[in-house]
């Protein structure tokens, strides 16, 4: 059970007041939905600051309250705890934890495919060890640490998400979690805004492979030339995957069927044969790098190929659904112009009229109108047949879509996520498929719930 001297010693922090010896429930980080026995850190944000809600947290049961200025905060026998940043105390106290537990750590990174890998990981290694996985979307310097910290007694394994989108926050993430396992999925044009171009996005997130000790696992993608190129020199044990000879985990083949794929593996003389309940041909990717971090704990790879038939993707994530007779890619979670190719890519492959929207891709940074026109020429050349651009940079795909030679009359540039509902409403018939995609900031979602009926 941790108590508040294990708290002083894992963040240096001070304590201001309250008994050392006062044992901790948990932590949380909301005064709205905090539990009796836990403690309150006020996170400082861009659009909120925690130290405003002490009180309500206190009122609520917080046995203490982690915080940056002690002044007017407080209440009789409650513990008070001052430190110089509040995030930076919750990711040493969670390090703390992490090094207490003599367990292996799987990160997964990468510009796409991370949370779906995660989930492959965690559903293979669900069925022989208990499993702590990232929650949703917690794989930044706060989400990670509350992951930690909630991380059952008996655990066994832990697969964590590490997300990021300025430089110097991989360092952060593998310091909190110190991995025995690293995979990084892919490297392509993502968060440029905060870490520059692909090249500084590869050396950011090669980090991972850095910190891993010499017998700790490296998960490399033996057709990413990003990640190739920077591997070499270290000093851990590597596995590969992809379709390149030598690969630990090979890919023979991958082939569309309908809404599903089907994929096959080749591991040292022995042939699996993969089908996941999504079309997106990069699955065969995620699902290689699964079943070699997989091996990298112990798993026989036959468990890991079973556990891995059937898969289907979270939501949002290019999940096949079908409303009355039409079918919808819903990969609403976020976007970016590698994942936006891949996504396109698969809309192809489906019969009928095919139907994209695309909302905005985020985090780009001088390089947003750039990418954006290029998106609107993917479309045109992937040969679809009708183009929603939505949102700040709709008129950059339009002129992408149209200088590649998509005519006018098939593009419907919209505002917002409501003009494109009715636009989709007014067109959308039996037969057609559609993608809907976007960035978290785009809310496409919201599109996918007005045409399943959800209003709009």
């Amino acid at each position: 059970m941790l108590t508040i001297a294990d708290m002083v010693k894992a963040t240096g922090g001070r304590l201001v007041s309250g008994n050392r010896e006062t044992e901790v429930r948990g932590v949380s980080i909301d005064s709205r939905t905090i539990k009796k026995g836990e403690v309150f850190f006020a996170i400082k944000g861009r659009r909120f600051d925690g130290h405003g809600f002490t009180k309500e947290a206190i009122e609520k049961g917080a046995v203490a309250c982690v915080v940056e200025r002690s002044e007017g905060i407080g209440a009789e026998g409650v513990a008070l705890l001052e430190v110089e940043d509040t995030v930076r105390a919750l990711g040493e106290l969670a390090r703390s934890i992490r090094m207490a537990r003599a367990i292996p750590v799987i990160a997964v990174t990468g510009t796409n495919g991370k949370t779906t890998t995660k989930e492959m990981i965690r559903t293979i290694l669900e069925g022989s060890h208990r499993t702590l996985s990232t929650p949703g979307n917690r794989n930044n310097t706060i989400g990670l640490p509350l992951t930690i910290l909630a991380m059952p007694e008996d655990c066994r394994v832990a697969v964590l998400e590490l997300g990021i989108n300025e430089k110097g926050e991989m360092d952060l993430l593998c310091h909190i979690c110190v991995p025995t396992v690293g995979v990084i999925t892919n490297i392509g044009r993502a968060h440029t805004e905060g870490l520059g171009r692909e090249e500084a996005v590869a050396e950011e997130k090669l980090t991972l492979f850095r910190y891993l000790e010499p017998d700790g696992t490296r998960i490399v993608n033996l057709d990413d030339p990003w990640i190739c190129r920077r591997q070499r020199g270290f000093r851990t044990r590597k596995l590969g995957f992809g379709r390149a000879e030598g690969a630990d985990v090979r890919i023979r083949s991958a082939e569309i069927d309908g809404e599903s794929l089907h994929a096959l593996y080749i591991v040292g003389d022995k042939m699996f044969e993969i089908r996941y309940n999504s079309p997106l041909i990069h699955n065969a990717y995620n699902g290689a790098a699964a079943m070699a971090a997989a091996m990298a704990v112990g798993i026989p790879v036959e468990r890991a190929a079973s556990r891995l038939n059937g898969f289907s993707p979270p939501a949002g994530r290019m999940r096949v659904l079908r409303m009355g007779g039409i079918i919808v890619l819903d990969d609403t979670y976020n976007a970016n112009p590698s994942s936006l190719r891949a996504s396109l890519e698969t809309l192809c492959g489906m019969n009928g009229r095919k139907i994209v929207v695309i909302g905005e891709m985020a985090e780009l940074g001088e390089m947003a109108q750039v990418e954006h026109k290029k998106a609107g020429r993917m479309a045109a050349v992937t040969s679809v047949d009708v183009l929603i651009p939505v949102g700040r940079y709709r008129m950059d795909v339009t002129e992408g879509a149209i200088m590649e030679g998509m005519r006018i009359e098939s593009v419907y540039p919209v505002r917002d996520n409501k003009e494109a509902l009715s636009v989709l409403k007014s067109m959308v018939k039996e037969g057609d498929a559609v993608l809907i995609k976007g960035s978290r900031a785009a809310h496409t979602e919201e599109i996918l719930s007005g045409l399943n009926g959800g209003g709009g």
